[in-house]
């Protein structure tokens, strides 16, 4: 918002944008290039000058939060990395890895040929590492697994 002065009304307001070095300023306004996960935590505001050089107050300032899809960077199982397949014995848990550049953090889906939908937890390291665990399964319950991460 633009703070009006009592004496006079400003004409010919001119706009200057603040934070962020990718985008251009035209015809008071600010267009921001294509945004990318590297723009999180940026910060764009704004003050205005009237047709006698006053200059408003600044504005709020707009922190960049992008949201973008979830992309799975590396994947361990059992210190395994990227296996296309893996065999285990019946009822073990193995300890599953995975690296994914997401915001918001996604969430990770288990699925098989018979088993619906499961919600995996998972705990999130200082690296931005995902750890979880999948369920113990039977050997009637084999078969091709699928392991998704969605958007939370």
């Amino acid at each position: 918002m633009v703070q009006r002065w009592p004496v006079y009304m400003p004409s010919n307001l001119s706009y200057r944008f603040f934070g962020d070095s990718r985008g251009s300023a035209e015809n008071n306004r600010f267009m921001i290039n294509k945004i990318t996960a590297l723009d999180k935590g940026t910060s764009v505001s704004c003050q205005a000058t009237d047709d006698r050089e006053k200059l408003s107050n600044m504005s709020k300032t707009v922190t960049l939060d992008p949201y973008y899809s979830p992309k799975i960077t590396t994947f361990w199982i059992d210190r395994r990395v990227n296996p296309s397949t893996h065999s285990f014995n019946e009822n073990v848990r193995p300890q599953i890895k995975l690296r994914i550049e997401s915001n918001p953090d996604p969430r990770l889906e288990l699925t098989s040929t018979f088993l619906k939908v499961l919600l995996l937890n998972y705990t999130k390291d200082s690296r931005g590492y995902l750890a979880t665990q999948l369920p113990s399964l039977k050997c009637e319950e084999s078969g091709m697994f699928t392991i998704q991460a969605r958007n939370g």
